[in-house]
């Protein structure tokens, strides 16, 4: 991802996508620029949105899907 210069759109749906992977795909995606990165339908419980949630502030991302996922209160407070 890291070295794909243009990106600006990650769709990473239904992949079996778990905690480890989300935060490495939010980190490469935050290198890369990416701006919606969709992680939707995947195995991520609150350890990945927590992940996630650390990437967005030396990213240029605006949207980040993580519907249906394993998500809780405490993952989405992360995010907020």
């Amino acid at each position: 991802v890291a070295g794909c210069a243009g990106l600006r759109f990650l769709h990473v749906r239904d992949a079996g996508v778990e905690d480890g992977g989300a935060r490495d795909l939010a980190d490469a995606a935050a290198r890369a620029g990416v701006v919606i990165l969709s992680l939707g339908a995947n195995r991520i419980g609150d350890e990945g949105a927590e992940a996630v949630a650390r990437a967005l502030p030396k990213s240029e991302l605006v949207w980040v899907d993580l519907l249906a996922n394993r998500v809780t209160r405490r993952g989405v407070s992360a995010l907020a």
